[in-house]
């Protein structure tokens, strides 16, 4: 089955001109690296986005290591050869974490400087729009913990409030 896809991603991959390229890399709980890369590619005008690849990181999360990854997933998984790599990838997108958008040692800078000098680094729109969102989080549990430690009387208050919402006795959840 796994030969199917791996078919099926390639006829997918081979078939249009340009290609775009989306990769996140994640830790899972058990402290292991995985990264998940999507291609995006036109066909009849109608935008597709296909898995690509979910990779365990071994070596390490470097950028070295990450841009040959990546590069390997486009041989491997999309059945391209480095030449044509380079003749169709045009967008690469990530986080904005320095390992992937650096200026001068990213991964985006590493496939631009060997591999496809023509093509586009951008930041993961899903990511940018969370950004603002997570610095208003930031904030808003910054005020907090300024508002209860520096006073025990708010302290105090909040342990009262929170049993009462609880239904419960105010030393059973201290």
């Amino acid at each position: 089955m796994s030969k199917q896809v791996l078919k099926q991603i390639q006829t997918i991959v081979v078939g249009p001109s340009f290609l775009s390229l989306n990769a996140n890399e994640v830790i899972t709980i058990d402290n292991q690296s995985w990264i998940s890369m999507h291609a995006y590619v036109m066909h009849a005008w109608k935008k597709n986005s296909i898995l690509l690849t979910l990779q365990h990181i071994v070596e390490g999360g470097n950028v070295d290591n990450l841009a040959a990854i990546i590069v390997q997933a486009f041989m491997l998984q999309g059945g391209l050869t480095p030449e044509e790599t380079t003749k169709r990838l045009i967008c690469f997108g990530a986080n904005g974490a320095s390992i992937f958008q650096g200026c001068h040692t990213s991964v985006t800078f590493q496939l631009k400087e060997k591999f496809v000098p023509c093509m586009m680094g951008q930041h993961c729109m899903a990511h940018r729009t969370n950004l603002p969102m997570v610095a208003n989080l930031e904030d808003l549990l910054q005020s907090l913990y300024s508002y209860f430690s520096n006073s025990p009387k708010h302290h105090l208050e909040f342990h009262f409030k929170l049993a009462e919402i609880m239904e419960t006795k105010r030393l059973k959840i201290l």
